[in-house]
């Protein structure tokens, strides 16, 4: 019988797989299918890709330890500088500060900016509310700044440990209070309106501050013409709701008058013409000088513009405020009348911020009821490392007391020894244009000179004019609490800081520099007073489409640039977009 052997390798065939190298028993060549050697090579690659994420992980967490250590080690060599709110002030400090120098700190309850100017407009739909914020973060991102922001609020200041203590301010979260160690402390977190102590102001009216604020006066606006235009609503309700009273003399006040008198007068042309006889504006200003820091002339051209169908200025002052009613003294006489409204914005002067009052209990240097007292460098009176800018803070008159003999002297005009009241009015007007704060005073000048007379014999000698400068000095604010005044503060703080060249004895003085003052006076009117003395005034359609321009050109970038002239846009050719939410 023939035995059968295994055909040679060469002549293997096999339809299921093929032939490879083995260690069988037999000491021969072993068959593999395609499924048995496709697992094996996918069990061979998932091995080499766990290899090669082990080491891949390994190489970047040693990049990124070598990184994170030479970023800490930079910021630990870095000087740290912690920054209080997120306005003008703020973002035009850190804006210009040289973060390669710095480990840099914004602090604040407010996690967005807000372009002020423009709240005004916002709330009768001229542009829409979100196109004049921008995030903080965003912020960041888009400049070349850097620093890390923390949404809190700052409780306290150890100005001898060089440390602050802040409260979480994001919204749902009550967490624990947390310290902040710094080299420089920069004071930033504006003012409030000034209430005057006035009964019924707090719980009653409505200021203009917030994102929130705008969208409730947008709505009580609205709540108001819907309310005038139902069935059987009397008379006398329909023109308590459509009674719009703004109080205050300082721009805000003027501009937020004209805004709301221009959407006034189109709601009644354009959606209830029945109530043209019961809407009206009234403006209030707390003095007879219509705007405390710009030329009389400005004020007289204001008060010829005021005259219009939906407008109406009230001279005197709001003793007491309800919810549906205020009493008010005029200034021509003494009787106190009682008048009914709907809406009230109060925009009156700047008081200080909370904040402030308590960081002055802590600094016996700090005089000024109404601001924290600076150098010429802006650095605080009585302390080392601590700035401020912008409304919370305010230069200290101290020229005013150094030259007080010479300034007396020049004022006493016809050399009698002693200033009478028109002597000392003028004074107020000329100094008013080296310290626009004075231009408040001579608003008031009978008041303040009756304070300073104590002998009551119409006027003032040497002891009694050097009290009064005393007094200047402790209650007022050397600059306007503008936009513009905070920008440059907070630009030539950064600039200080920069600068290694200036030693203690001698820091640069900041010096504000006056580009000039744009108010609306409606229907897309303007005026524009160009230069300190107020001497050039620029009128109409021109001088509005000047001041839009320069609205923005300083809006904080490109991106709110867009939103705003867009919302501007649609405004003009679509009409106002005002709705309730």
């Amino acid at each position: 019988m023939l035995a059968l052997s295994r055909p040679p390798p060469s002549l293997s065939l096999s339809l299921s797989g093929r032939r490879e190298e083995g260690s069988g028993g037999d000491g021969g060549r072993r068959y593999i299918s395609r499924r048995q050697r496709r697992r094996r090579n996918e069990r061979i690659n998932k091995t080499a890709g766990l290899f090669g994420a082990i080491i891949g992980a390994v190489v970047l967490y040693k990049f990124v330890s070598d990184v994170l250590e030479t970023t800490e080690a930079e910021k630990d060599e870095k000087e740290r500088v912690l920054v209080l709110g997120s306005g003008f002030g703020a973002l035009g400090f850190v804006g210009s500060l040289d973060p390669k120098r710095y480990d840099i700190h914004v602090i604040s309850p407010r996690g967005y900016f807000l372009y002020t100017p423009l709240l005004s407009e916002s709330i009768v739909g001229g542009v829409q509310i979100e196109s004049i914020v921008e995030p903080i973060r965003s912020f960041e991102a888009r400049t070349k700044s850097k620093f890390d922001f923390a949404e809190a609020r700052c409780v306290s200041i150890d100005p001898k440990e060089n440390k602050i203590t802040c409260r979480p301010a994001t919204l749902g979260y009550e967490g624990p209070t947390f310290d902040l160690d710094y080299d420089h402390l920069v004071i930033a977190v504006g003012a409030r309106n000034d209430t005057f102590d006035v009964k019924g102001v707090k719980e009653n009216v409505n200021f203009l501050d917030s994102l929130n604020d705008a969208r409730r006066i947008r709505n009580r606006v609205l709540d108001a013409f819907e309310t005038a235009s139902l069935p059987g609503a009397e008379e006398e309700e329909k023109k308590r709701v459509l009674h719009f009273v703004v109080v205050g003399g300082g721009p805000v006040a003027r501009t937020a008058a004209a805004h709301l008198s221009d959407y006034v007068e189109e709601m009644v042309k354009e959606d209830f013409p029945e109530l043209s006889s019961f809407a009206k504006v009234s403006l209030i200003p707390y003095n007879d000088h219509i705007h405390n820091f710009y030329d009389h002339t400005i004020s007289d051209y204001f008060r010829k513009e005021t005259k219009r169908s939906f407008i109406d200025k009230l001279s005197g002052n709001i003793t007491a405020v309800d919810s549906q009613s205020f009493s008010f003294q005029s200034s021509e006489s003494d009787e106190i009348s009682t008048i009914p409204y709907g809406t009230m914005l109060w925009t009156t002067g700047k008081a200080p911020h909370p904040f402030i009052k308590e960081v002055q209990k802590t600094m016996p240097s700090q005089s000024n009821v109404n601001a924290i007292l600076v150098d010429q460098s802006l650095r605080v009176k009585g302390t080392k490392n601590i700035w401020a800018v912008g409304d919370c803070a305010t230069i200290t008159q101290g020229d005013l007391l150094k030259k007080w003999e010479q300034i007396f002297a020049e004022s006493d005009v016809n050399n009698d020894g002693v200033i009478d009241q028109e002597e000392f009015h003028q004074l107020c007007l000329e100094m008013g244009k080296k310290y626009p704060a004075l231009l408040e005073v001579a608003d008031r000048s009978k008041e303040w000179f009756a304070k300073a007379d104590v002998d009551s014999d119409g006027t003032l000698d040497v002891e009694e004019f050097q009290v009064i400068m005393e007094q200047l000095d402790d209650e007022l604010t050397r600059y306007p609490t503008t936009a513009g005044v905070a920008v440059q503060q907070g630009q030539f703080l950064a600039q200080l800081f920069n600068d290694d060249t200036q030693n203690e004895e001698e820091r640069d003085s900041f010096r504000y520099k006056h580009i000039g003052g744009y108010e609306y006076v409606g229907a897309e009117d303007g005026l524009v007073e160009r230069g300190s003395n107020g001497g050039a005034i620029v009128t109409g359609w021109g001088a509005w489409w000047m001041w839009s321009n320069v609205y923005y050109s300083n809006l904080v970038g490109i991106p709110m640039r867009l939103r705003v002239g867009f919302s501007s846009w649609f405004t003009k050719v679509f009409g106002r977009e005002v709705t309730r939410y």
